[in-house]
């Protein structure tokens, strides 16, 4: 069997292994959609800043939350069970690569995430009337891709420090959660503190917000860059990186 047959079955098993599991497919494909459907629907008719309609800074919005849940938290708590199960230690002694484990692991979440873009675009476009303008389409695609391979990689390394799966939710909420509020992904970012603004920038959940506001046709907010977002997911990239050569190698020496 040719490396490309390895990988292509590693990844349908991935997928069967994602949508087999309800809880963690609802609480990491369904829960943006259906957020975006009850806060849209709640709130169709309001207006933020600048007379923009709220839905249309909604849908962008769940769409970067979207993106982190298919990706970091799926991942976290999958590679965190397969951990505490004894599979990757079972994955040694196996004809699998690593590294075709890891590449499956990446197209899965991948895959994934491109399903979650297409509903919540389905859903933005027919309940809501926001589209995306053809000239920032290349700009959209560009930060989705930027931010599933930087949160796919934080996903699989922050294993690492997750004591057990029983705890991975709780972990993955807890890092996750109070960025989301301050990164523009619920409300506009103009309201913060100056001091809380700038700690937002320094975590990856607010320049993919960002990122894929731009990608709906939304400017960028003031003091920031298209050039400094993507350095940020870069850096966070490298974080994961490390965190994830880390752990597997702790996990060799552990087998």
């Amino acid at each position: 069997m040719t490396e490309f047959s390895l990988i292509v079955n590693q990844v349908v098993e991935e997928q069967r292994s994602f949508w087999r599991n309800r809880t963690r497919a609802v609480f990491s494909f369904v829960m943006p959609v259906a957020f975006l459907v009850l806060l849209g629907a709640a709130n169709r008719n309001d207006h933020i800043h600048g007379g923009t309609r709220y839905v249309a800074f909604l849908v962008p919005g769940m769409l970067a939350w979207g993106i982190i849940s298919t990706t970091f938290n799926n991942l976290a708590v999958s590679g965190a069970v397969l951990r505490d199960t004894g599979v990757l230690k079972r994955l040694r002694g196996t004809p699998l690569p690593q590294w075709v484990w890891l590449t499956a692991r990446l197209a899965s979440s991948v895959l994934s995430t491109a399903a979650m873009v297409v509903v919540v675009l389905i859903v933005g476009r027919v309940a809501y009337g926001v589209t995306v303008p053809l000239h920032t389409a290349g700009a959209l695609i560009a930060g989705i891709a930027a931010g599933t391979v930087c949160f796919s990689a934080l996903g699989m390394g922050i294993v690492r420090i997750i004591p057990n799966a029983d705890a991975a939710p709780a972990v993955t909420a807890g890092v996750t959660l109070p960025l989301l509020f301050i990164s523009g992904v619920f409300s506009p970012t103009t309201g913060l503190p100056a001091w809380l603004d700038h700690l937002a920038k320094f975590f990856p959940i607010r320049p993919l917000s960002d990122l894929v506001h731009v990608g709906f046709g939304a400017h960028l907010p003031t003091g920031s860059s298209l050039g400094s977002e993507y350095l940020t997911l870069a850096i966070w990239t490298f974080v994961g990186v490390r965190m994830l050569r880390r752990f597997l190698r702790r996990e060799t020496v552990a087998a």
